[in-house]
């Protein structure tokens, strides 16, 4: 009896297993004929049904669909690694040149996902006659031309490509430039990128700067930096930096931004960009001015000291935002900025902006110990109106003359009255200062109360120096 009834039950069980796939196949063919419904909108409900691997003629066929949306679901779900590759690869390739901007991108980012599989169609389509077929070619080969993951190369391909898409910068179609340039900078981080990829890389992307496409110009100098980090490339890069000092008149803003970025990050080996760097320091583009004023402060000690006569000319006669600039680069330079001291006083003194004269007193302060000349112009700018204006007086009169009385008063102050920035800068250089700051000690007490955390661990610090004993009895941690 139980045989008998194990085996009903494994015949009902059976018989529902073979209905149920039978359900599920002619659920499965009701959705391979919507796909020829004549409203679009149950043909893209019917696609999403498919199986990207099981059902890829179909989602190759909805590649022609009159429907953008539909071809665009098409193109996202044949973007995966897989048998019978070759196939969906040259309907891919083939949907690189689509109508639509949208189906030409997922047909790109397809192909970057399939990975090594379409690298032979993909070097074919650089060449293809259809420029949105080269465009979406140079896409796809990039290192990611989507946000899923990054692409898997095929072996030597870097070594195939980079001739290939330098090339395409010279190309008629500013959108296939455009590609080529984003591409060739992702190909900056490969393995295979070698000292001779990095030259023809280097070479094609200082000719790009020169492109009548500002985007084209912006993509190449940021490839520049991108490739010039490179130890190998390096002692190449200097052959870029006057396409560079080019670039940074460039009538586009952003082109001379991004110039003055790849000159800031690579530093030293730019030092023939001095002169060009101090006349971007005069540029209307606050992008541009920045980088090109933190570029001048990485240079080595040489280029530092001959900069310093055309920074004070800066200095004397710029604008507000490029005397700012001037002052900062001075006030980072250390004493190699000492033959700046004249202007830099009349700076702190008289200069209008309040920007200018604090950073005019940072770079007297820079000047160390040695510059004992300028503690009377300090002593002075300690009574300017502009309390920031006291307080970077206060630390540059500190660590130029070590006279702590009038720097205490400064600073104290600058507790009671300052803002939160100036108050947590006061606290540091009391403990700096500390035990013969111990006047500042009831001041560090009251502005320890109810601050922002940083403000109030920078006055416990203080007290810690200065004062141990009250420190503990008001339970500084």
């Amino acid at each position: 009896m139980p045989k008998k009834r194990l085996a009903v039950w494994v015949g009902i069980l059976l018989v529902l297993g073979l209905g149920a796939v039978a359900s599920l196949r002619v659920r499965h063919l009701r959705w391979k004929e919507a796909l020829g419904d004549p409203n679009p909108g149950v043909r893209l409900a019917a696609l999403r049904r498919l199986s990207p691997t099981g059902d890829m003629d179909l989602l190759i066929r909805a590649l022609q669909d009159e429907n953008a949306d539909i071809r665009l679901v098409a193109a996202q779900m044949l973007g995966c690694p897989g048998p019978d590759a070759d196939e969906k690869v040259e309907a891919l390739v083939r949907a690189l040149g689509d109508r639509h901007a949208g189906v030409r991108r997922e047909a790109a980012e397809a192909l970057c996902l399939i990975g090594p599989e379409a690298a032979p169609a993909l070097y074919q389509a650089l060449a293809d006659k259809d420029p949105r077929v080269r465009a979406g070619a140079a896409l796809a080969l990039g290192s990611d031309a989507g946000p899923k993951e990054r692409r898997h190369r095929a072996e030597g391909e870097v070594k195939v490509i980079v001739p290939l898409l330098s090339g395409l910068l010279k190309d008629p179609d500013v959108q296939v430039r455009r590609n080529a340039a984003y591409t060739l900078g992702g190909l900056s981080m490969e393995p295979e990128m070698g000292p001779k990829e990095m030259g023809i890389a280097m070479a094609a992307l200082i000719t790009a700067l020169g492109d009548r496409d500002a985007r084209v110009r912006v993509v190449a100098a940021a490839d520049l930096e991108l490739i010039g980090r490179d130890e190998e490339a390096k002692p190449m890069f200097r052959a870029a930096v006057p396409a560079l000092c080019r670039a940074l008149t460039d009538k586009d803003a952003k082109v001379r931004g991004q110039a003055a970025a790849t000159l800031e990050a690579l530093g030293p080996q730019t030092e023939d960009a001095v002169p060009a760097l101090i006349g971007a320091l005069q540029d209307t583009d606050e992008r541009a001015r920045g980088f090109a004023a933190r570029a001048l402060t990485k240079m080595g000690r040489q280029a530092k000291a001959a900069a310093v006569r055309p920074l004070v000319g800066v200095l004397k006669e710029g604008r507000d935002d490029a005397r700012r600039e001037a002052a900062y680069v001075l006030s980072e330079m250390g004493p190699v900025a000492a033959r700046a001291v004249p202007a830099l006083t009349e700076a702190l003194l008289k200069d209008k902006d309040s920007e200018v004269r604090q950073r005019a007193a940072a770079a007297l302060g820079g000047l160390g110990p040695g510059a004992k000349a300028t503690v009377p112009v300090l002593m002075q700018a300690l009574r300017d109106k502009g309390r920031s204006v006291r307080m970077r007086a206060a630390q540059a009169l500190w660590r130029t003359s070590r006279q702590a009385d009038p720097v205490v008063q400064a600073l104290v102050e600058a507790l009671r009255r300052g803002d939160r920035s100036d108050r947590e800068e006061a606290a540091r250089l009391l403990a700096e200062i500390g035990p013969e700051a111990r006047a500042a000690v009831p001041a560090l007490l009251e502005a320890r109360k109810d601050e922002p955390p940083g403000v109030r661990e920078a006055c416990d610090r203080a007290l810690k120096e200065i004062d141990p004993k009250t420190a503990a009895e008001a339970g500084v941690p």
